[in-house]
């Protein structure tokens, strides 16, 4: 049959020129032969490849004349030829398609369609081709590409774009043709390469196509434009809203807001986005209230809305809290404790530590140290801190030694203490001994960590030589593994960036900075140098950011155990650790070694896919949102397919760790070297919760680049949705199995810092959870629950009112509100998917679990005494207060844009509310959005109004606040927030602040939205109308559309 008919049977594919000019040999007959006679040619000793492929005669000139008449280039390739036998098809001399990236370079000029199909058929049986494989610039070795759905010319203005039509064009006439060919007999070989050769030109079109950006058009937007030339890149014919994020999406038609849309405090791929203000307002829109809702449970939506919203707030308020200022950490200590005074400018007033002002403070802070407590634990004394005090060094290095033995010490009577077996039998919490012991611990541990920063400060800047520069590393690593251990977040990632940057001066990441030393100390900057990696990686796994150690630029050797077990440096690791069989080195190591190796080289697997998948610039581009949804289909099939690469790589740092997780999971009791202690079997089964934390963040990661790339959440795949559901549900067991061997409550606790991950990623999901989600999981999170009910240190020394601000009290209060939300939204989950009633659950869960039957009812009462501390009374929840200064800060744009408004007054006008998160307080985090202190004074605007003006946001703090001092939840009046006067209580019923900001209802614009307040529990459940609260909430994140 002729290609022609081929055509004429494909009405919607365009003819080329040219094409109808070419003969076509009859693909069904491949025995037909050629009748002409041929004269005898003379050979020469040279082809170019173009002839060499065709089997035509070739002049051995550069170029030779076939290739100058076909307009294509001549290359000579130095490989002998390859032979192989003729067949007996008829040879048809057709130009050959151009390939690599000059055939897609331009769109202009396009082969015709029967050469693309003939030159796959000439093809010799070994080409490239043929073998249907190829590299792309990930490394990834796949199949070549088939178009499987039909393909639309998609037409429209393309914004700063040039056209893409004959792209467009390209594609469906490759398709038209690869279908057409499916057709064919299949036996025919010749028909095979074709459809080869069609998928070989798809493949490269995927690989090597790129949006052609109209620099006349992006020149031409003014400088004052509203929005960002980022954002008008976004906008085509084929994009109105782009997911950067599952919770940050860009729309097309919404205003553009002052802020960028990425919280900088989750960045593009924290696993905790889902707890962010962005996710709460997406979960609960598309989870609670995508299904219509009997009473009881639009009831238990408000009340988990509400305390999740609460737990928002106390997380950010116990971060504010407990940030240790870097500029002046003896003075926010002091003023924490109410022993020295605020002042206006406390941070001009400090100096280093041997100055005598900072000499009164370090004295007050050292005689507050509990003796002989201390001196017992740490054998040091009073006396020789006092000697010691004026030399920074050495202070530094004695404060560290000594926070760290109270840490380890800490840990070994909590873990003793919160023995679960032993809390049953003995009372020992209600000893005052172990009571002020407990206390003591607390105390101690936020006075050295002062100290430390304190003389951190005093030592950093110094100008040390080479092997004083290690030795300050040392210190350095050490004080950050007390501030991980310590979460001190904030004052971390400071520490980090100069313990890196003095790494990467004496250079450590380069094997050329260790020739000309000893072994030993080259082992000893390895290990510091390795240590700093890890951390830094696990900052950037927690809170999503960009990795500042980049791997292109390490050539150091891996540490001893790594080389024992056969790895030499960080490239042979991550390509061969899963080719080689595991090392018998790893039976000999102790259990902190293994965890130590484990640790480093799943964080070398993580960085690694970071780089090469989730911040590659082939799946992030902003091109890609102007690429064709095609094109984009398979960028995403190639990132799944990553993601299959990748976990065999992770299964096999696990069978390196089997020795961990025998022990974790109780199959292990005794080793070569003895009984397992119960230190290892804390450390075995925090290897496996970080094991597990990393392998669900890939999938968590992968989610968020997955729904990028297919506009919507809604938009993927069953498969892809089910492969990353069943991943992140696969690690979720595997922690709650871990967490439930261990045998106190205090390690529990501690490990909920990779737990939650888990948790929050299975929570979100919002399509395929629920065919997972079975009674089983339900009773496993309430026997989780369960463990956090049995730390009874706590509400022993909250009856005395002892260490209230200590960090161990904040991190238990937030672990077990957070185990109540979670174990309270799966329960609700399970019982909406299986259209039971609360009554019927608890009977069916009660037969189940009988010992555990009492807890489905306190999780799911609201006001049960596990949420005692997310219902505190109102005046101490920030959230309300963020809200109005959201609104302060857009207030005068408000009243401007209702000037000139398009919108009637009875007409909702959703105003763009602006999330400033900035704070001009020095050295604080400025990610907090809850509870700002130092904020420029922002009177409200009355232009009209002859109502009285109410206090700014600055009149809500007490007056002797210092920008140093943290937030005090106490600090404001509610009574000035409302409107009211002294001693009146909060309008019932007052889900939007009723009236005007500056109290005049008469003159109030009707279309501003005035602040939300979320009142008591029973006022937000009673009285709020949800649809009120997400038009002042989310309403500027969010459209109908998106949702």
């Amino acid at each position: 049959m002729a290609l022609e008919k081929i055509l004429e049977t494909s009405p919607n594919m365009p003819v080329y020129p040219g094409s109808q000019l070419c003969e076509t040999p009859d693909l069904h007959n491949t025995n037909s032969k050629d009748k002409r006679v041929r004269k005898p040619t003379n050979k020469v000793s040279k082809a170019c490849d173009n002839c060499r492929k065709r089997k035509i005669k070739c002049t051995g000139k550069q170029p030779c004349a076939t290739c100058e008449a076909y307009q294509c280039p001549c290359i000579y390739s130095t490989q002998k030829r390859k032979t192989s036998k003729r067949n007996n098809t008829a040879k048809m001399e057709q130009p050959e398609i151009p390939n690599g990236p000059n055939s897609v370079e331009t769109n202009s000029s396009y082969t015709s369609c029967s050469s693309i199909c003939l030159n796959g058929a000439k093809q010799d049986s070994v080409s490239s081709a043929s073998s249907a494989t190829l590299v792309n610039e990930t490394g990834f070795t796949r199949k070549h590409l088939d178009v499987k759905k039909e393909l639309r010319l998609v037409e429209g203005n393309n914004g700063l774009y040039k056209e893409d039509a004959s792209l467009q064009e390209q594609l469906i006439a490759l398709q038209n043709i690869s279908n057409y060919l499916k057709k064919l007999p299949k036996s025919n070989t010749n028909i095979d390469r074709a459809i080869s050769s069609v998928k070989a030109q798809v493949t490269e079109l995927v690989d090597n196509w790129n949006p052609v950006i109209d620099f006349n058009k992006l020149n031409s937007i003014p400088k004052d434009d509203p929005k960002s030339l980022e954002s008008h890149l976004l906008t085509n014919k084929y994009t109105e809203q782009v997911y950067l994020t599952n919770f940050g999406i860009w729309t097309s038609s919404k205003k553009e807001p002052q802020q960028p849309l990425v919280d900088e405090m989750f960045g593009l791929y924290s696993p905790f986005q889902a707890f962010s203000i962005q996710g709460i307002g997406y979960c609960f829109r598309t989870h609670m209230q995508s299904k219509e809702q009997c009473a009881d449970m639009a009831k238990h939506t408000k009340e988990t809305l509400y305390i999740t919203l609460r737990f928002f707030d106390m997380c950010f308020q116990h971060m504010n809290e407990g940030c240790m200022s870097i500029a002046n950490p003896l003075e926010s200590y002091l003023q924490k404790k109410n022993l020295m005074a605020s002042t206006p400018n406390s941070t001009s007033s400090i100096g280093s530590p041997s100055t005598a002002n900072e000499k009164s403070l370090v004295s007050m802070l050292i005689n507050r140290l509990p003796q002989p407590f201390i001196e017992n634990l740490t054998s040091v004394s009073h006396k020789q801190l006092f000697d010691t005090m004026y030399n920074d060094s050495e202070m530094f290095r004695m404060v560290l030694k000594m926070y760290d033995t109270i840490r380890h010490t800490f840990e070994s009577f909590m873990r003793d203490l919160a023995c679960i077996k032993k809390q049953w039998e003995t009372d020992t919490c209600k000893d005052p001994n172990v009571v002020q012991k407990f206390v003591d611990f607390c105390e101690s541990e936020e006075i050295l960590l002062a100290l430390s920063f304190s003389y951190y400060n005093s030592t950093m800047y110094r100008l040390i030589d080479s092997d004083a520069s290690v030795a300050y590393l040392e210190l350095l690593v050490l004080f950050l593994d007390e501030q991980q251990w310590a979460e001190e977040h904030y004052g971390f990632e400071k520490v980090l960036c100069v313990a890196i940057q003095q790494a990467m001066r004496i250079g450590l990441p380069r094997w050329e900075y260790y020739l000309g030393l000893d072994e030993a100390m080259a082992e000893k900057r390895r290990v510091l140098w390795w240590k700093l990696y890890c951390f830094e990686k696990m900052m950037n796994a927690k809170f999503g950011g960009l990795r500042s150690v980049d791997e292109r630029k390490m050539s150091c050797l891996l540490p001893n155990d790594f080389r024992r077990a056969g790895f030499l440096n960080n490239k042979a690791f991550v390509e061969t650790v899963d080719k080689v069989p595991r090392s018998n080195a790893f039976d000999s190591m102790t259990v902190s070694e293994l965890k130590s190796y484990g640790e480093c080289a799943i964080l070398q697997l993580a960085s690694h896919f970071s780089g090469k998948i989730l911040y590659n610039e082939r799946y992030t581009a902003i091109e890609n949102s102007a690429k064709p949804p095609f094109l984009k289909e398979q960028l995403l099939q190639e990132v799944c397919e990553s993601v299959q690469a990748i976990m065999p790589k992770y299964e096999a740092v696990k069978l390196q760790m089997s020795k961990l997780f025998d022990i974790a999971y109780g199959k292990i009791q005794i080793t070569s070297a003895g009984p397992v202690s119960k230190l290892e079997k804390v450390q075995a089964c925090q290897y496996v919760q970080f094991y597990e934390f990393n392998r669900c963040r890939i999938y968590g990661s992968v989610d968020n680049l997955i729904t990028r790339l297919s506009d919507s959440p809604s938009y993927k795949s069953v498969d892809v949705e089910k492969m990353v559901t069943q991943g992140i549900y696969s690690c979720w067991l595997n922690m709650s199995e871990s967490l439930l061997h261990l045998e106190d409550t205090y390690t529990v606790c501690r490990s909920l810092k990779y737990y939650c991950v888990a948790c929050v990623l299975l929570t979100a999901r919002k399509f395929t959870l629920s065919s997972l989600l079975n009674l089983n999981d339900v009773i496993t999170i309430v026997k989780l629950f369960q463990r956090f009910k049995t730390l009874e240190i706590v509400d022993r020394t909250e009856e005395l009112n002892q260490a209230q601000e200590g960090k161990a009290i904040k991190e238990y209060r937030r672990g077990l509100s957070f185990i109540g939300i979670i174990s309270r939204i799966m329960l609700l989950r399970y019982i909406g998917e299986s259209g039971m009633s609360n009554e019927e659950f608890i009977k069916l869960f009660d037969e189940r679990a009988p010992e555990l039957g009492m807890y489905p009812a306190i999780i799911l009462n609201p006001n049960s005494v596990i949420y005692k501390y997310l219902l505190q009374p109102v005046e101490k929840s920030g959230f309300h207060l963020t809200v109005r200064k959201m609104l302060e800060n857009d207030i005068d744009a408000a009243f401007k844009e209702s000037k000139s408004s398009k919108y009637s007054k009875h007409q909702y006008n959703p105003l763009r509310q602006g999330r400033q998160t900035s704070l001009s307080r020095p050295n604080m985090p400025t990610h907090n959005i809850l509870n700002d202190c130092d904020i420029d004074t922002m009177a409200l605007k009355t232009e009209g109004n002859t109502g009285p003006v109410y206090p700014s946001m600055n009149a809500l703090y007490t007056n002797d606040l210092s920008g140093t001092i943290p937030y005090s939840p106490s600090s404001f009046n509610l009574e000035q927030l409302q409107g009211g006067t002294p001693g009146s209580a909060v309008p019932a019923g007052s889900g939007l602040l009723n009236g005007s900001l500056d109290g005049n209802t008469q003159n109030q614009d009707p279309n501003l939205i005035v602040g939300y307040n979320l009142g008591t529990l029973d006022e937000f459940v009673n009285n709020t109308d949800m649809n009120d609260l997400y038009n002042v909430l989310w309403s500027d994140l969010y459209s109908d559309s998106v949702l």
